[in-house]
């Protein structure tokens, strides 16, 4: 029973080691997105959205000024 005690709080642990290398990896991206014009951000956005989505040329088009608009605000 000790045993099993000790393997849980261990795994617990590890777990939650792993949860913050992640947010910590997220947070090392900031300065460099802070460092990006406008426009670069712009782009990088509709860049994600179409490797996400699978977005058609058609598509990324229609997209683009919906993007700056929302950057703009």
């Amino acid at each position: 029973m000790k045993k099993l005690i000790i393997a849980a709080l261990f795994i617990v642990g590890l777990s939650a080691f792993a949860q913050e290398g992640k947010e910590m990896e997220n947070k090392s991206d900031r300065p460099k997105m802070e460092k990006m014009s406008l426009e670069q951000r712009n782009q990088l956005m509709l860049k994600k959205m179409t490797l996400d989505l699978d977005l058609n040329v058609k598509q990324q088009e229609q997209m683009k000024p919906i993007i700056a608009e929302r950057n703009n605000n």
